[in-house]
């Protein structure tokens, strides 16, 4: 299944809008805050109930976020250091291949069968679900990582 994940940066409450294939709108990704300030979004089906949620929980050091669908919860742990972004999965035994920096990356399973596919582009993000089972916990995953902002080259800073 692919879906296509693209940035709203409108002024109401949606922080995403999630289409499939043919075009259609699959899920709107909403908050009752501006994004970047919210600890809680929703994941909403097309006619606005909620499907899946995402909140972010304050760790010092970490971007900790806990996704809850289909009556499970999954924590999704990611680490930002000076050598690159690390993440965990805890709930799930899946860890993430690639580059988390340049959002392009796969989802693996632990006996490394693929679940899905990062592709990061200018104007959007493009997923490829091999797991139909898991598709809310692995779009939950990719907007969490596409909340954290990062540059795709990697550059020197000067004060």
């Amino acid at each position: 299944m692919r879906l296509f994940l693209k940035r709203d940066l409108s002024a109401d409450s949606n922080a995403f809008t999630v289409y499939d294939e043919l075009g259609c709108l699959k899920y709107l990704v909403a908050s009752k805050q501006p994004v970047l300030k919210s600890i809680n979004l929703s994941i909403c089906d097309p006619d606005g109930q909620p499907v899946a949620r995402i909140r972010r929980v304050p760790i010092a050091g970490t971007k900790t976020f806990v996704l809850k669908a289909y009556k499970r919860r999954v924590t999704l742990v990611l680490l930002i250091t000076s050598k690159g972004m690390y993440c965990n999965f805890y709930g799930v035994n899946w860890h993430i291949s690639g580059e988390l920096v340049s959002k392009n990356f796969s989802i693996m399973d632990v006996d490394n069968s693929l679940i899905m596919q990062h592709f990061h582009f200018s104007d959007r993000c493009e997923l490829e679900i091999t797991d139909e089972g898991s598709e809310l916990f692995c779009l939950a995953a990719a907007i969490c990582v596409n909340l954290i902002n990062t540059t795709d080259a990697r550059a020197l800073q000067t004060a």
